[in-house]
């Protein structure tokens, strides 16, 4: 019995440890974006969160073309990426995230002159 009870106590641990809340339209919004920076790390965007959330919540930005017959346009256009947020703390609904582009890894998205929008997914 008490090789069950440990074994039950790690599992569920796991699971908490790797918890995150899913979120659905609506949860975040977007309230700022700046690319008017001489370097990328000038340059950065912000949303609110609508929701609470837990830590280990992530988030998956892209500013990959969008289009309704195909979804996501393949292959990326110069300039074009994604990189996924990781919420690292619980916060609170009405928390401002601000996200600059300096510390993203290569290929993460960043924008261009050529015009761009900001999605925000999850799954």
């Amino acid at each position: 019995m008490k090789k069950i009870t440990i074994i039950c106590v790690l599992f569920f641990s796991n699971l908490m440890a790797f918890a995150q809340t899913s979120l659905s339209a609506g949860d975040i919004a977007f309230v700022g974006v700046s690319t008017d920076g001489a370097t990328d790390a000038d340059d950065s965007f912000a949303f609110v969160l609508l929701k609470d959330i837990e830590a280990n919540t992530t988030i998956t930005f892209t500013d990959r073309g969008w289009n309704d017959a195909t979804g996501f346009v393949e292959p990326l256009a110069i300039g074009d990426g994604e990189f996924t947020w990781t919420a690292s703390s619980a916060l609170g609904a009405g928390e401002v995230v601000i996200l600059d582009f300096s510390n993203m890894s290569p290929g993460a998205a960043s924008f261009t002159v050529l015009g761009d929008q900001l999605f925000a997914i999850q799954g």
